[in-house]
């Protein structure tokens, strides 16, 4: 029983933190959801990890492909501009 009190003790501060520190994001956030929209920098914030995804292959629409997310990067180049690069297991 003590080591089940350490944990969820841990996991308090760990949520009065993440409620702190994300405050103005979430500020944000919770209006554009409810609006059924949201922005490229907040695009990060819908995906969980093991969120099945699905997309296309490689920009191929005529191949489409859902997988479970594992996490996601936010890459940049001067040519392409931003993305994110999700990558996950496959589900099928």
């Amino acid at each position: 029983m003590k080591y089940a009190n350490y944990w969820l003790m841990k996991e308090i501060v760990l949520v009065r933190y993440l409620d702190k520190d994300y405050s103005e994001t979430k500020k944000t956030l919770h209006p554009l959801l409810e609006d059924r929209t949201i922005t490229f920098d907040l695009l990060w914030a819908l995906f969980k990890p093991n969120t099945v995804v699905y997309t296309s292959t490689y920009n191929n629409f005529e191949e489409p492909r859902a997988f479970k997310m594992e996490y996601a990067t936010k890459e940049s180049s001067f040519m392409r501009g931003q993305w994110y690069n999700i990558e996950g297991t496959n589900t099928v």
